[in-house]
């Protein structure tokens, strides 16, 4: 009854909600209480856009658009290896399960990839303490003030659109509000990826003197570090 409590909290609080499913059979291999909010919810954002559950859906809240590789993981190489991403913040931040190569689960457990680096750290030991330590903690008043003062400062951001610093914290640049900037989130992602994954590729570990901007093969907007 808690944890059903704290899903119909969440989405009394919940925005851009989908329209409800009943048919998840390619999504078995989630647990009961993820596919029952999926049910109801089907994907949604929290607290004006800066949190957001993806859903069985199309747009910028698709979970399966959002876990191909063509969509922005092709950028992380390894770094997204072995994860099935269910959300995110608009900071990029994502949240996982871990998955074995045959696509089932690795466990309940729910981990938190930070931004820059994707570096992995566990979150929750279930999706229904997800719920109610994360998603509805956050959904009330994020416990990251950059978020708030985003919002403060910008008010909604579309689940469509992800916050990037410019320059990205990867290459040094400072972690403040007047160096980030709105970029689609699929972009936004694959260009954090570009730089992380050029500059742990480079033997040398030189210091890039610029980033510049290039369209790969499929009309992907890119980031190549120039030296």
């Amino acid at each position: 009854m808690a944890n059903r409590t704290a899903a119909d909290a969440l989405i009394g609080l919940g925005h851009d909600l989908g329209p409800e499913v009943h048919g998840l059979e390619e999504w078995d291999a989630l647990p009961d209480d993820h596919r029952d909010l999926l049910r109801r919810a089907n994907g949604f954002t929290l607290y004006h856009g800066a949190f957001r559950l993806f859903g069985l859906r199309e747009g910028p809240l698709s979970l399966a658009d959002w876990n191909e590789e063509r969509t922005w993981r092709f950028a992380w190489g390894e770094r997204t290896r072995g994860y099935l991403f269910i959300g995110e913040t608009a900071f990029g931040d994502q949240y996982a399960y871990r998955q074995l190569p045959s696509g089932e689960l690795a466990g309940p457990e729910i981990y938190f990839l930070q931004a820059t680096l994707l570096t992995p750290s566990l979150m929750a030991d279930s999706f229904s303490a997800f719920v109610a330590e994360e998603l509805l903690r956050n959904a009330q008043k994020p416990y990251d003030h950059f978020i708030g003062d985003m919002i403060a400062r910008h008010g909604q951001v579309g689940a469509e659109t992800n916050w990037a610093y410019a320059p990205s914290i990867a290459l040094g640049g400072p972690e403040i509000l007047d160096n980030v900037v709105p970029l689609p989130a699929r972009t936004a992602m694959t260009y954090q990826g570009d730089i992380v994954t050029a500059l742990y590729a480079d033997p040398l570990d030189r210091v890039p003197r610029a980033v510049s901007q290039w369209t790969d093969e499929l009309g992907r907007p890119r980031l190549r570090l120039e030296y």
